[in-house]
């Protein structure tokens, strides 16, 4: 009796080891299960606003900018981003998610970019002045590292779409660091705290383990259709240049500083985006050189549906983990060296020198 009652506790331990075990191996994957709910979707719609100081400075200049983006984006081959940059002739003391910005009255408009991967992958890129076509056709997901900050939801395919030998995955408490080889781009999940699993941080420019540009991203909130949080807020940091008119030199900071924040005013994960949404709008299309044609629409396909004033962010502290396996991908790896490609465009006549959203 005393042996059937020590092989019934040592098998009712074993049955407890091996859930636990289980367990364990679901927490540790699931920054894996947080790019699995964002691949349902294959298309997102985006409507934001970012207001912040000018990346490049001249003396004196107290000027605020700000910068409205649309923005659609399909997975592998559709993007279209439209920026329209506004200029307010004071400065904004307070954030934009304070409530007291500007009226738009007090902003003036002074110039419009666009962006858009076709689905036959042609690009063209730049002002309604200036719109340069690439010579060589190039599919959104072949360009779309530059881009990674729009949304949470491009990193996790990004992620996704690199063989599993370019990542390089660290854990820590709660958290995931996930840097991609060659791309100088390093991402922070988290998965602490009741929101679940999330995009924390994007650093760009990473060199020697030290980032050229970051972005923050809060103000998580539930979408329709979504499982996972979507960041609603995006603060965002590089290295301020300033430029002096007179002498023709430009100073560039040896820290990161504050420069602006993303406010998203609308978002949704549509469960198509036709052809016909990545077209060049018609103030675009007078400056190209010849027409435009709208490419076919596939046949439809089984589609996947379903801080503010604070100091500079810093890392946070990870360790090596062996865990580095995750979804398989059938993308080669991305090239991006699109990076600066049409935002001399945009930028010139402001001297502005990032090729982002917001900048």
């Amino acid at each position: 009796m005393r042996g059937s009652t020590l092989t019934t506790a040592l098998l009712i331990a074993c049955s407890f080891t091996a859930v636990e075990a289980v367990a364990a191996g679901e927490k540790a994957n699931w920054w894996i299960e947080w790019i699995a709910e964002n691949k349902k979707f294959d298309c997102v719609r985006l409507v934001q606003t970012t207001v912040g100081r000018p990346v490049i400075e001249g003396k004196n200049d107290t000027t605020q900018v700000r910068f409205d983006d649309t923005i659609l984006m399909r997975w592998p081959d559709g993007l279209r981003f439209v920026q329209e940059q506004y200029r307010s002739p004071t400065p904004i003391e307070n954030s934009l998610s304070s409530g007291t910005t500007k009226p738009l009255a007090d902003w003036k408009r002074e110039m419009v970019f666009l962006r858009v991967f076709r689905p036959d992958a042609t690009l063209f890129s730049g002002t309604p002045d200036d719109l340069i076509q690439t010579p060589e056709p190039m599919l959104f997901a072949e360009g779309a590292w530059p881009h990674s900050e729009f949304q949470p939801w491009l990193v996790a395919r990004l992620i996704d779409s690199t063989p599993n030998q370019d990542r390089i995955v660290e854990t820590g408490k709660g958290t995931v660091s996930i840097t991609i080889k060659g791309t100088g781009q390093r991402f922070q999940l988290t998965n602490e705290g009741p929101l679940g699993p999330r995009l924390i941080r994007l650093e760009k420019g990473v060199h020697h383990g030290v980032a050229e540009e970051v972005f923050e991203f809060d103000d998580f909130r539930a979408v329709p259709g979504i499982a996972v949080v979507v960041p609603f807020k995006r603060t965002n940091w590089w290295r301020r240049e300033t430029f002096d008119i007179h002498s023709k030199h430009s100073t560039i900071d040896d820290k990161i500083t504050r420069g602006s924040e993303t406010l998203v005013k609308s978002i949704d994960f549509p469960t198509r985006l036709d052809n016909s949404m990545f077209v060049v709008p018609a103030e675009f299309k007078k400056s190209t050189s010849s027409e435009i044609a709208i490419p076919k629409d596939p046949p439809m396909a089984k589609s996947s549906s379903a801080a503010h004033d604070s100091k500079p962010p810093t890392a946070g502290k990870m360790t090596p983990s062996s865990e580095s396996s995750s979804p398989s991908s059938t993308t080669s790896h991305l090239p991006w060296y699109l990076g600066a490609f049409g935002v001399a465009s945009i930028f010139g006549a402001v001297v502005l020198r990032h090729r982002r959203s917001g900048f």
